[in-house]
C-alpha cells in the first residue's frame, strides 16, 4: 500500500511540475512576442507585405485592386509573429529575451527601435546605387571581352 501511496505522490509531482513548465512557457512565449513588438519587427513584417503585394501588382497589372486587397486583409503579420515565435525560443533563454526587453525599454534601446527603419531605408537605397554600379560594371567588362 505504502507503494503505491509513493507513485501516486510521484506522478502528481509530474504532474505539477509539468503544469509549472507550461506556466512558465506561457509567460516565455508571451516575453518573446513583446520583444518581437518592441523591437519593431512587426511594423517591418507589415511594410514587408506592403512591399510584396506593390510587387505582384507591377507583374499582373490586370489584377483588380479589391482582389490585392482582400490578399492583404488575409495576410497578417501576427501569423509571422506565430511562426517566428518558436525560432526565438530556441535560441534565446527566457532571460536572454527578459534582457532584451529591458534594453528596448531603456533610452538606447529605443532609440534603435526609431532609427533602425530610417536606416534601413536608406540602406536599402545605397544598396540599390551600388546594385547599379555592379551591373554597369559587369556589362562594361562583357562588352570588352566581346571585343
Amino acid at each position: 500500500m505504502n507503494h503505491l501511496k509513493i507513485k501516486a505522490l510521484g506522478i502528481l509531482f509530474c504532474l505539477f511540475t509539468l503544469q509549472a513548465n507550461a506556466q512558465i512557457e506561457a509567460q516565455f512565449e508571451k516575453d518573446i512576442r513583446k520583444l518581437i513588438e518592441l523591437s519593431g519587427s512587426v511594423g517591418s513584417a507589415g511594410q514587408l507585405m506592403d512591399r510584396m503585394i506593390e510587387n505582384y501588382k507591377k507583374i499582373l497589372p490586370d489584377v483588380p485592386d479589391a482582389f490585392w486587397a482582400g490578399i492583404r486583409e488575409e495576410i497578417s503579420a501576427e501569423a509571422l509573429v506565430d511562426k517566428i515565435v518558436p525560432i526565438y525560443a530556441r535560441h534565446y533563454t527566457h532571460d536572454d529575451i527578459k534582457q532584451l526587453i529591458a534594453f528596448y525599454e531603456s533610452p538606447i534601446g529605443k532609440k534603435l527601435q526609431e532609427k533602425t527603419p530610417i536606416i534601413t531605408q536608406e540602406s536599402m537605397q545605397v544598396g540599390e546605387a551600388w546594385g547599379r554600379e555592379i551591373a554597369i560594371m559587369i556589362q562594361a567588362r562583357l562588352e570588352a571581352e566581346e571585343e
